[in-house]
């Protein structure tokens, strides 16, 4: 697996949150090459997802950190990084790519966080 530690995904966005909203949200990290709302809400709430793709990856390391769990209008937003899979794309929590950084394997990460656990 491999991580897009510059794609980043926001979900619980508001139908009224704009792709603009968003852009002007992560550029107070650094460059943002772009952002976009995917068309089709959660099929089973009212809400949308967002995705963004950041200049560098220590601005998106910086975004993650600081807007996970803030509110846009009137929504908690969920901010996570990509993980793309042979199978599919995921998310991913901040602690998850900063362990990921560290230079272990996913064999590794995955046997601490067993004995952390």
């Amino acid at each position: 697996m491999r991580i897009m530690a510059k794609k980043i995904l926001v979900s619980n966005l508001d139908p009224i949150t704009s792709e603009d909203d968003l852009f002007d949200m992560f550029a107070e990290f650094g460059e943002v090459e772009s952002a976009i709302i995917r068309d089709e809400p959660d099929p089973d709430k009212d809400t949308f997802t967002g995705e963004i793709v950041m200049e560098f990856e220590s601005d998106a390391i910086d975004a993650v950190r600081e807007l996970d769990g803030e509110q846009i209008d009137g929504r908690w937003i969920y901010v996570r990084f990509l993980e793309l899979d042979k199978k599919k794309e995921k998310s991913l929590p901040i602690d998850e790519i900063e362990e990921q950084a560290s230079g272990d394997t996913f064999e590794v990460i995955q046997k601490k966080k067993k004995l952390k656990g």
